[in-house]
């Protein structure tokens, strides 16, 4: 009897133990710093079963069978595999030296793994844009090495890519198009507005992305994902904050933010604020011999004691003025009433202060006189609500539901006056933009996967503007940038795309879209009424598809290639200067004007070893219908008689034809476990069919390569960015001629004026003090080179030494 209850007693205790085990929570953490891994997917592929751990590491497993074998999966981390019955409380997973797994969204909408996607993508994880610690979305993006950036200002950045940029690229965020009806031509520093500190990731699609995301997507589309809400993966709620500070030498940038994650069972909320003071840039004292006085602007504007403008002497490497201040503000709320509905509210604010125009305060005229003594863009403010539902079903006509309905306010202005002039002109654009995206997803068979959905947009602008004398305070009205009876301009679209996975190594793919775009303007302008242009309006369709394959060979050869095409449908600020007087010329709507369309091919090769990973692209675009502007008619003549003069008539018409073609290189290699190196090069090059000019937005050979390594609680990396020369050749003449200011003259040889190649040697690591204290160091530019990436107005930041502090309670 006493055996009995013995072994009675023992099943018991083992009951009790193996309860206790696994119908609790484990803690996942890194083992090279000990701090908690979220995110981490944990799945048993026989039950189908998963759950993801929260911020703090937490996973419940009490949902697995006992015989389960367990992956825990972290683009992170190396694999881990392991049986439920021999875990222990607490799980170390090994930190990858170099991340090569990643899932990506933004070619379809939905995750997919990137061997099933014949378009080139490139991700930015939470991990990266942690560790490289990028002062703007538009530092992030260049940090790449895979995406040229443009600069007119500190305050601003302009992303390029395959030769498109401005409003021939895309920008997303949280799956709401940022690109709206007064983005131009010319380089734009929108992407500047989104928080990197606010980011667990970017997906970069490059070429085409018309059939998903529509138009403007020509030359690729930048999707932005913000950090989401998480919900507790034990039975806690769970309260994590978290303090950053950083300072950086270059601009005396100092920068202070705070984040907030609440997680329970259903409810879950992140709250961000981010706030940024930037001086002064300090461009890098280091000069090319041969072009001993570029970038070099010994003087700023002030004004004397009666309130005239006079010129001041200023230190010649650093540029002023050019600093601006930043607040950014994020909150999502998320709540998910059963596994199959999914909501998150999502509120976003970006305000941005005056930001000095540099590149227009460095021009001055034969005399050596400044012709401007203010020039910025006043006070910018954008946000957005949004509501997301997601639903999934197991049958019907989609397996997974996406209803996205936002709202966006965007309010900017300009301001500028001429040096010695008392009048200050004010040009204000207000925006009001409401969208709604349904997106669907659809297993139809084993081997077939359906996705489709319907996007509506619709733009309200007002456009106002004003002379201000600055001597009386007295105001008077002048001609705003856009059509002072407002403006609208609206889309609605219909799309459908598959993925067919015809073999185990084989997977086909493609799709449609159809999008309809109109607009209307109006004009209060006399003049412009006497010509009949007080009225504008569009009403442009566009076709557009996809078709490709990817092809996996022994797991390790990857090849791929798509057909596409993209269209980009000219908005307000295309037709908008519905009358304007240009000395001689007379600038005139279009109401015919058509959409910009692309042509694309591109073919990948990617070989994936243990160790080592290699890959290219190479890829071509024909451009039609291109913008610009031309020869205007009215009623069959291009010259008018109008208040006493002749005037020849011009407006935006499709002329230009383009042929863009590229190559980009990619490779890493694990040395050990502790090691790695990354590389990757890029060459876009085009020119007009028409003329044989160059194309302005084609961008230098530029790339990085990059050494990473993990000793204990560090992480260390040094690298090397780089971009080659573009000369006189290789620039349109309309650009360097009119711009001169933009480019360095060369010492004695004119053919060699341009953009001079450069490279700049950086060192940054990271120590993780305790789970909770990471501190993070990095000096860029060490050698204090001064140079430029082509097209900026403003010099790059010289030696920077960046200093940054992050406190998380509780890891």
């Amino acid at each position: 009897m006493q055996l009995v209850m013995r072994i009675f007693l023992s099943l018991i205790l083992f009951m009790l133990v193996h309860s206790a085990l696994f119908g609790q929570v484990i803690t996942i953490r890194n083992e090279r710093t000990d701090a908690p891994a979220d995110q981490v997917l944990i799945y048993d592929s026989l039950s189908g079963h998963y759950v993801v751990s929260d911020l703090k590491g937490h996973a419940d497993l009490s949902g697995f069978p006992k015989d389960s074998k367990l992956y825990f999966q972290h683009p992170s981390f190396d694999t881990y595999v392991a049986l439920l019955s021999s875990l222990s409380q607490t799980v170390y997973l090994q930190e990858k030296v170099i991340h090569t797994e990643k899932v990506v969204v933004s070619a379809n909408k939905w995750e997919q793994q990137p061997e099933e996607i014949p378009q080139e993508i490139l991700a930015i994880e939470a991990e990266e844009i942690r560790f490289r610690n990028p002062a703007t979305a538009a530092e992030l993006l260049s940090q790449s090495g895979e995406v040229f950036v443009q600069k007119s200002q500190l305050g601003g950045g302009s992303p390029s890519l395959r030769g498109f940029a401005a409003n021939s690229v895309l920008l997303v965020f949280d799956g709401v198009r940022m690109n709206n009806a007064i983005f131009r031509s010319g380089n734009l520093q929108n992407v500047i507005s989104i928080d990197p500190l606010a980011l667990e990731g970017v997906e970069v699609l490059t070429g085409s992305g018309s059939v998903i995301y529509g138009s403007d997507a020509l030359g690729g589309v930048m999707d932005f994902h913000s950090v989401e809400p998480v919900f507790t993966g034990g039975n806690k709620t769970f309260v994590q904050p978290e303090v950053f500070l950083r300072y950086g030498t270059a601009s005396n940038e100092k920068t202070i933010h705070g984040s907030l994650h609440i997680g329970g069972k259903k409810w879950s909320g992140f709250t961000s604020v981010s706030y940024n003071d930037y001086g002064d840039l300090r461009a890098g004292q280091s000069l090319d011999d041969d072009y001993p006085s570029y970038g070099r602007y010994p003087f700023v504007v002030g004004q004397d004691a009666d309130g005239n403008d006079v010129i001041l002497e200023s230190e010649e490497s650093l540029q002023e003025p050019t600093g601006y201040e930043a607040i950014s503000i994020l909150q999502k709320i998320r709540f998910k009433p059963s596994k199959q509905v999914d909501f998150t509210y999502n509120f976003y604010l970006n305000h941005l202060s005056e930001v000095p125009r540099f590149d227009r305060l460095i021009i001055t005229g034969d005399d050596g006189q400044p012709d401007f003594a203010e020039w910025y863009y006043g006070p910018q403010k954008w946000m957005m609500h949004s509501l997301k539902a997601e639903i999934t079903r197991s049958d019907g006509l989609f397996e997974k539901l996406r209803i996205l309905p936002a709202y966006q306010r965007y309010e900017e202005s300009r301001y500028d006056r001429r040096f010695g002039s008392s009048s200050l002109r004010s040009q204000m654009e207000e925006l009001d933009i409401f969208s709604l995206n349904l997106d669907a997803d659809k297993q139809l068979s084993r081997r077939m996967q359906l996705f489709y959905g319907a996007e509506m947009v619709l733009n309200q602008v007002n456009s106002q503007a004003y002379r201000e004398n600055s001597t009386d305070g007295s105001r008077q009205g002048t001609t705003p940038r856009y059509p002072d009876g407002g403006s609208t301009y609206s889309n609605l679209a219909g799309y459908g795309s598959f993925t067919h996975y015809t073999t185990r190594s084989l997977t086909i793919s493609g799709g449609i879209r159809y999008t309809h775009v109109w607009l209307d303007a109006s004009t209060t302008n006399s003049d412009a009424a006497v010509l009949g242009a007080r009225e504008v309006s569009l009403s442009n369709g566009s076709f557009n598809g996809n078709i490709g394959f990817t092809f996996n060979a022994e797991k390790s050869h990857h090849f791929s290639m798509l057909l596409s095409s993209g269209f980009r449908a000219p908005n307000v600020d295309d037709v908008g200067k519905v009358f304007e007087l240009d000395g001689d010329d007379l600038v005139i709507p279009n109401s015919n004007l058509e959409p910009e369309k692309t042509y694309n091919a591109e073919a990948s090769w990617d070989f994936k070893g243990e160790n080592l990973q290699v890959g290219t692209t190479l890829f071509y675009s024909f451009l039609t219908d291109a913008i610009v502007r031309g020869r205007g008619e009215i009623n069959g003549y291009d010259t008018l008689y109008y208040d006493g003069s002749y005037f020849n008539l011009y407006s935006q018409v499709n002329a230009s034809r383009a042929d863009i073609y590229g190559i980009s290189l990619r490779t890493t290699y694990r040395i050990s476990n502790q090691w790695g190196l990354k590389g990757n090069l890029n060459y876009t090059t085009g020119e007009e069919r028409d003329s044989g000019e160059p194309l302005r937005h084609t961008t230098p050979v530029f790339g990085s390569l990059t050494t990473t390594w993990l000793p204990g609680r560090f992480k260390l990396e040094g690298s090397v960015y780089f971009n080659g020369n573009r000369f006189r050749s290789d620039i349109p003449s309309s650009e360097i001629d009119s711009k001169p200011y933009l480019y360095a003259m060369h010492r004695t040889d004119r053919s060699l004026d341009g953009s001079p190649g450069w490279y700049t040697i950086n060192v940054r690591g990271s120590w993780h003090i305790t789970p909770g204290i990471l501190f993070q160091a990095a000096v860029e530019n060490i050698l204090d080179r001064h140079y430029r990436p082509y097209s900026s107005g403003i010099s790059a930041p010289g030696r920077n030494i960046i200093l940054s502090l992050r406190f998380t309670p509780g890891k």
